[in-house]
């Protein structure tokens, strides 16, 4: 009984060090504290951490970890977008907003 009450103080240690870098090397841990930074200012910013875009590329999918704080899944599946030329899609709003204002639209009918 004590021995498992002492296995699991010196698990949790090893976790909890290993988590905050103190048994890194010091060239390691200048990196690790670059990247604490970098990140930090990443999600002041909204944007995604490094964290974020690695599961992101291996997952291929859209993920963030601060989803779990929202009770949201981590990975949602990427929106695709079509892939229209410039042309095609202001072709497209130039139907759907003659459609919906009876508007005529001419392009180069101007002297100037």
């Amino acid at each position: 009984m004590i021995f498992a009450k002492i296995h699991k103080t010196v698990l949790f240690g090893l976790i909890f060090l290993s988590i905050t870098s103190c048994s890194l090397p010091p060239a390691l841990s200048v990196i690790n504290n670059l990247k604490t930074g970098i990140d930090g200012i990443l999600m002041i910013q909204g944007e995604k951490t490094t964290n974020d875009r690695a599961l992101s590329s291996v997952t291929e999918k859209d993920c963030r970890m601060d989803r779990i704080l929202n009770n949201k899944e981590v990975c949602k599946d990427k929106q695709r977008i079509p892939s229209n030329s410039k042309a095609q899609t202001l072709e497209e709003l130039r139907h759907t907003l003659q459609e919906q204002d009876g508007v005529t639209w001419e392009y180069g009918t101007h002297s100037w």
